[in-house]
């Protein structure tokens, strides 16, 4: 990832950021860690995606290495659902790999678009 490979440019700055991540590491429950990486361990949406009727907007980072576009399966599977769109967002020097989600600017006028296309709510 860009980011990284910019904050840790040296070898010093390379362990610098990782003592930092052990020592925000001690402050978790290392059992809520666990869980998280266990629960997606089998975690397979793929026989069940014929079953979603809602809209659907899939948003992914060209640089997220948990779901790496280059795979294309998030592609390939979302445009088996009937009213889904699937988005790219160009990996770049601002995007931040799997966690370009928490940064709305990259996404925020795909989802308005998105919304401004779903049928009015009674």
């Amino acid at each position: 990832m860009l980011q990284i490979q910019a904050m840790a440019s040296t070898r010093e700055a390379g362990d610098e950021i990782y003592r930092k991540l052990q020592e925000e590491a001690k402050k978790r429950d290392a059992n809520d860690t666990l869980w998280g990486i266990e629960a997606v361990m089998d975690y397979n949406p793929t026989p069940h995606l014929d079953k979603i009727k809602a809209r659907l907007m899939a948003i992914n980072s060209g640089d997220d290495e948990a779901n790496p576009a280059r795979l294309a399966s998030t592609a390939r599977e979302i445009a088996r659902i009937p009213n889904a769109r699937y988005v790219l967002i160009p990996a770049s020097e601002e995007t931040h790999g799997h966690f370009t989600h928490l940064r709305a600017a990259f996404w925020k006028a795909h989802v308005a678009e998105f919304m401004k296309e779903l049928p009015p709510q009674m």
